[in-house]
């Protein structure tokens, strides 16, 4: 089941004073900070590569609903890149982007592009070394192909994300 979205405007943000934006900018720029916040997410990769695993198990089953096939793409463009799955992270973050147009056009989802995108997910996530993996000639293709299609839905306008290379 998902939930609606609820939208958050940048000036709705609070607001943080100057000292303290100081402050935790000096924090952040810490080494020993960096060094701990590389080791907990180090430390957290199995976990977070099981949670994308299982992410696309359900993607695999959600292509007949938009709206979960889109919940669960989104959730893999969050956890996989801190998994140390970039190459499925900007995959899916594809996906999410083609279903969106798809989506504001108000057009049916075309199950070839879901299926590519799903193959290539599937693959990013299963590989043992991701580094070794598709990386930029599929995610460049997957671009390719989600333009070509976003042009053919005639939404307003194409993303520059997507132009071919």
């Amino acid at each position: 089941m998902t939930m609606p979205a609820t939208i958050i405007l940048p000036t709705d943000y609070p607001q943080m004073p100057a000292p303290c934006v100081d402050a935790l900018r000096k924090t952040l720029r810490d080494p020993k900070v960096a060094d701990n916040a590389a080791r907990v997410l180090e430390a957290g990769k199995a976990g977070l590569r099981k949670a994308v695993l299982r992410a696309v198990d359900r993607l695999g089953a959600a292509t007949e609903d938009p709206a979960s096939l889109y919940a669960e793409a989104h959730e893999i463009r969050g956890l996989a890149g801190n998994a140390g799955l970039p190459s499925a992270a900007n995959i899916a973050s594809l996906l999410c982007r083609y279903l969106d147009m798809v989506r504001r056009a108000g057009r049916p989802v075309d199950p070839e592009v879901t299926a590519l995108h799903i193959m290539a997910l599937v693959r990013a996530t299963h590989a043992g070394n991701d580094t070794m993996l598709l990386a930029d000639v599929v995610q460049r293709e997957l671009s390719a192909l989600v333009a070509r299609k976003i042009t053919e839905l005639a939404v307003d306008e194409v993303p520059a994300s997507f132009s071919a290379r």
